[in-house]
């Protein structure tokens, strides 16, 4: 298929050697980042899942480090979730729980194929696990730095995979600043989803849109993505772009960018016009991995949202709670900043922005396994445990409520009998 892409200066155009496939540019001192032939089709069918789409991922080889990931299900949301066409792209199915399984494969193969010695990664919450994942299934060593309030739990998933785990005073931003230097130092290829560290993150993450475009069918008319460093919000809309490049479709979905109100540094910054800044975040929130003081990727991704007349949107407490429990009970158990995403779609279609019949998509990020003590600062669980003696029969609330939802005897339409279609 010859030379598929070329590493280009973000900044100034120049065409980066291939000798230095994740060096710097030696004009400005930008980063590098790949541009493919235009003329390269969508996919190749020696490849399954993610990997379908080796023609336009940045790997020369094709020998990719792969787990299994991507071609997640599209899920519609229930008719009673409320007017209009919902669905959610369930990123949580990936192998470690988590759409960043996306960019590790990614960064991983590539790292392999360019032959580096190990890979370092800055992370606060699910990257370092993925990478960590990836890096021992490719055999190569990994560090994994993480702020040093990180709970444990996070740690033990990318420990169990063999990562060393270097804990950092500071916040995410910190981690990102040793990781660059010491993976300078030590010759590793950066695995951070942030793009001046890790020029092929984004290309992984335009492959969800890929796949919501062949699951639906038609391009969404919204698509709503979890805020944080920024590049997946980027890299879904680059996505949108490429298929219409492509002539596959003649026009992109609007996307929502969709961040905590505790910690809005992104959302605060295209609302006021202004270049974002490092902010420190005020207040506790359930979506703990996207509580990002500065979006690394944030510029990049606003001009995604700008490109494609989107929206910024920042969600209360209550309003992430209430679209991690809607998930929940229609049998998706979503992280709380994977159902952010969902929440400022909600908050969209309340304020009229995403119309009824308009069709829309919530990229849920990743499981709730990861995080299930969480759920005792959404509800009490409580209330659905009932303890019996031995030999009890069945409890009246629950006869009570089992006639409610008996369907009447006989025949009669599917809405005369209670079925929801």
């Amino acid at each position: 298929m010859g030379v598929r892409f070329r590493r280009v200066c973000f900044a100034c155009g120049e065409v980066l050697s291939r000798e230095n496939p994740w060096g710097r540019c030696p004009r400005c001192g930008s980063y590098g980042v790949p541009r493919f032939d235009p003329a390269l089709p969508l996919k190749d069918s020696r490849f399954r899942r993610m990997w379908r789409y080796w023609p336009r991922l940045p790997l020369e080889g094709a020998d990719p480090v792969t787990l299994g990931e991507g071609d997640t299900p599209l899920v519609p949301l229930r008719e009673d979730s409320g007017p209009g066409r919902l669905w959610v792209k369930w990123e949580g199915l990936n192998p470690t729980g988590t759409y960043k399984d996306r960019p590790a494969s990614v960064t991983v193969s590539r790292a392999r194929e360019t032959g580096a010695g190990g890979v370092i990664v800055a992370s606060d919450g699910n990257n370092g696990p993925a990478v960590a994942a990836y890096a021992a299934r490719a055999g190569l060593p990994c560090l994994v730095l993480m702020p040093r309030d990180t709970p444990a739990f996070r740690c033990r998933q990318a420990a169990a995979c063999g990562a060393r785990i270097v804990l950092v005073e500071g916040d995410i931003n910190d981690c990102l600043e040793v990781s660059e230097a010491w993976g300078r130092e030590l010759g590793y290829p950066d695995g951070s989803t942030a793009i001046h560290l890790n020029p092929y993150h984004e290309e992984a993450d335009k492959t969800i849109a890929y796949e919501i475009f062949e699951e639906l069918g038609r391009v969404p008319d919204w698509v709503s993505v979890p805020l944080g460093g920024g590049g997946v919000c980027a890299g879904v809309c680059r996505g949108f772009r490429d298929l219409a490049d492509l002539g596959l479709t003649d026009r992109v979905p609007r996307p929502v960018a969709a961040q905590a109100a505790a910690c809005a540094p992104f959302v605060r910054a295209v609302r006021e016009g202004r270049p974002l800044r490092r902010e420190p975040c005020p207040g506790r929130t359930l979506a703990l991995t996207i509580a990002v003081p500065f979006p690394a990727d944030g510029e990049i991704a606003r001009q995604a949202l700008e490109a494609s007349g989107g929206e910024a949107v920042a969600v209360e407490e209550a309003e992430l709670a209430a679209a991690t429990l809607l998930l929940a009970r229609q049998g998706m158990l979503v992280e709380p900043t994977g159902a952010v995403s969902l929440a400022a779609l909600l908050r969209c279609r309340r304020e009229g922005l995403v119309r009824e019949g308009d069709v829309a998509v919530a990229v849920a990020t990743g499981t709730g396994l990861k995080v299930l003590g969480e759920w005792e600062d959404l509800e009490n669980l409580d209330r659905s445990i009932l303890r019996i003696p031995r030999g009890a029969g069945v409890p009246e609330a629950l006869r009570e409520e089992a006639a409610r939802r008996m369907p009447p005897r006989g025949g009669g339409s599917p809405e005369e009998r209670g079925v929801r279609s």
